[in-house]
């Protein structure tokens, strides 16, 4: 979201995904997600942000790329 300039999130229904377990879980972590990088960019981390390959951020792996995020945050 944050590489195509949305301001929030939106349920995943909306995008196909369904059961109601995986529409929470999925929403649940873009939020976080979203929280994380407002956190970051809040702290001056845009730089660092701007830093990672795009391909990264959209193929690889999220959980681990959250992980770095916090950790960048604790950093700053």
């Amino acid at each position: 979201m944050w590489l195509t300039n949305v301001d929030g999130t939106r349920i995943w229904r909306y995008a196909g995904i369904k059961g109601h377990a995986r529409v929470r879980e999925a929403y649940r972590e873009g939020y976080d997600g979203s929280r994380y990088i407002a956190t970051l960019i809040a702290a001056g981390g845009e730089d660092w942000l701007e830093a990672i390959p795009q391909q990264r951020i959209t193929q690889g792996n999220l959980d681990g790329l959250r992980r770095e995020v916090a950790e960048e945050i604790l950093r700053l």
